[in-house]
């Protein structure tokens, strides 16, 4: 048995995955857009950023959340989307936590 065989990778949006909440981080900064928020898992390492970029407004494309356009705006309105998710700040941290973890 290979005990250094990797962890099987939740699928995003699956039960598998965990919580998720949305988080920025000073270098998610598009100049001229703000910042581009991104979906973090609690079972899955690192993070995705929303929506494609950069957006041409091609049919196939999503179209990314930017927030700001400072820093401390972005947060406000990252904690205000995540609280209208169910997720409060304290909640949000730790599924941020243990999603870096797991990397």
């Amino acid at each position: 048995m290979n005990l250094m065989a990797k962890k099987k990778i939740p699928t995003p949006g699956s039960p598998e995955a965990g919580a998720f909440c949305y988080v920025v981080e000073p270098e998610f900064l598009v100049k001229g857009e703000g910042y581009r928020a991104s979906v973090v898992y609690e079972n899955i390492p690192g993070h995705f950023p929303t929506g494609d970029w950069p957006y041409t407004d091609v049919r196939t494309q999503k179209l990314p959340l930017f927030w700001g356009p400072s820093f401390a705006e972005a947060k406000m309105q990252m904690d205000l989307v995540n609280q209208r998710i169910g997720v409060s700040p304290k909640d949000a941290s730790r599924i941020i936590s243990r999603s870096m973890g797991l990397g």
